[in-house]
């Protein structure tokens, strides 16, 4: 194994609504993702690399027919400063 690789999402696409994209709560997922990845690899003396290989703000296909696409992009804004103080 080269490194351990993992899908985020913050949101089901099935099931969100306009408020789960507007809560703020769900930035703090992705640090909370890389930590518990950490602590695995740490656990069972793992020293490989985390790669996050895809993410979105909601699984499943997205929201379709929920919201317009600027509605999204709230999310998408916060999360290109979310994940530079994660790293």
């Amino acid at each position: 194994m080269e490194a351990l690789t993992w899908h985020h999402y913050y949101l089901n696409g099935h099931i969100a609504t306009l408020d789960d994209f507007l809560n703020p709560i769900h930035l703090d997922e992705l640090p909370q993702s890389f930590q518990k990845i950490d602590d695995y690899l740490a656990k069972n003396s793992m020293k490989k690399p985390m790669w996050l290989g895809e993410t979105s703000s909601a699984y499943g296909g997205g929201a379709h027919g929920k919201f317009e696409t600027n509605n999204t992009r709230i999310l998408w804004d916060s999360f290109d400063v979310d994940i530079f103080r994660s790293i």
